[in-house]
């Protein structure tokens, strides 16, 4: 494939709390603070848009100026001592409307994850509800490398738009600062939104779309940012059949009970799940699970317990698949919760100690959880699904989902 160098719940953060967050955090330096999620590119809003407002002269607006006008998703917050906002996980962005033509430039930088990895994401800007095909991200997502003013849109008709960041990398890759917008033409209200099916995937690298641009023609990988496109993941093909509203919390190399960490136990997700940017500040900004309130929550793990060195017990990934589950449920009442497994195969042993896990939960008297099982594409990088393969999965999962609710 070629390399050429965005819906979520309805919260809005108003310019009113934007300004007392970035004046009154008590967090690190470079550390977060909670922020209401927004809205997919499909955006639950009413179609009918407003009038031209017809002035098209360049504005630039810093995240607490265009505060009002914005509608943020996923896990994302003020950084602390700056008009920034942190965006950081697979998916994560913001939405807005605008009276504009030409060119849409972002102010956008990378910040410095405390794991020390490196210091790059990619973005795409998604025009009035579009659907790219993944040579079209390919061709359109921009990295981001260095502080700087991105050009993310040119050659916009004249007239009023819908538009969406999103953030197609994740956070081990790159975490990201959003510093400002500018545009010919003005920022407008936000389209009230419809009511729909909220979902949040938790998932590794799986679920982070990992190595899902990657063909048989492209070589050894060098570079794991060139094949990761979050919007051609199985989550967002899911989201997109059931037009939903949806977030993600995915790390590569996480597990149930271990992962690719020194310690395995370090890599858990039950270490990660509960605050807002790991990568970021690690655990010291816990997530405000109010932002959020998914009805269906999909966990998928488990591929990397099989896979590390020293592979934890069954009876070690029965308890923390149990535990998992009743933290997930105690932040997300009422969510009906499934766990996927399969797409890059599936190992006896985690299996049977993943159903294991889920009864013994039930048994403590945990709600509903449904065992799906995903179908295996690993002909994408590193053995990972392609993009036919979370196609594939996105499907299934969607039927499942859909099934329940019918």
């Amino acid at each position: 494939m070629k390399h050429r160098s965005i819906r979520w719940g309805a919260g809005v953060i108003t310019a009113a709390l934007l300004l007392s967050l970035l004046s009154g955090c008590e967090v690190s330096q470079d550390g977060v603070q909670s922020e209401p999620t927004g809205t997919t590119e499909s955006t639950g809003a009413a179609t009918t848009k407003p009038e031209p407002l017809g002035d098209y002269s360049e504005r630039t607006y810093t995240p607490a100026q265009a505060a009002d006008y914005l509608r943020y998703h996923g896990r994302t917050a003020a950084v602390e001592g700056a008009d920034k906002v942190a965006i950081d996980w697979t998916y994560s962005g913001f939405s807005f409307r605008a009276d504009l033509q030409g060119e849409l430039k972002m102010k956008l930088s990378p910040a410095k994850p405390q794991e020390g990895y490196a210091q790059n994401s990619y973005v795409l800007a998604i025009l009035d509800g579009e659907e790219p095909t993944a040579d079209q991200v390919e061709e359109r997502r921009v990295r981001i490398n260095k502080s700087g003013v991105y050009t993310l849109l040119t050659d916009v008709p004249a007239g009023v738009h819908d538009i969406r960041l999103v953030k197609l990398t994740e956070p081990q890759l790159g975490i990201l600062n959003f510093e400002g917008l500018t545009l010919d033409g003005q920022l407008m209200d936000l389209p009230e939104e419809n009511d729909r099916l909220t979902i949040e995937f938790i998932g590794d690298s799986i679920t982070s779309g990992l190595g899902n641009l990657w063909g048989s023609n492209d070589g050894a990988i060098q570079d794991n940012l060139l094949y990761q496109d979050g919007y051609h993941a199985y989550e967002a093909v899911t989201a997109r059949r059931l037009d939903a509203d949806f977030q993600v919390v995915s790390l590569s190399g996480w597990g149930i009970a271990g992962g690719w960490t020194d310690d395995p136990a370090d890599s858990a997700m039950k270490n990660a799940y509960p605050f807002t940017s790991y990568y970021r500040n690690h655990t010291s900004q816990k997530w405000d699970f109010s932002r959020f309130r998914p009805e269906v929550v999909v966990i998928n793990l488990g591929t990397n317990d099989a896979g590390i060195p020293s592979a934890p017990s069954s009876e070690e990934i029965t308890k923390e698949a149990a535990n998992l589950l009743k933290m997930v449920a105690d932040n997300n009442p009422g969510a009906r919760i499934y766990w996927a497994y399969g797409m890059m195969g599936r190992s006896p042993k985690v299996e049977n100690a993943i159903k294991a896990g889920i009864s013994e939960f039930k048994e403590a008297g945990g709600g509903e959880v449904t065992y799906v099982e995903l179908p295996q594409n690993q002909l994408g990088g590193g053995g990972h699904p392609n993009v036919a393969g979370h196609k594939a999965a996105g499907k299934v999962l969607a039927d499942a989902i859909e099934k329940d609710r019918s």
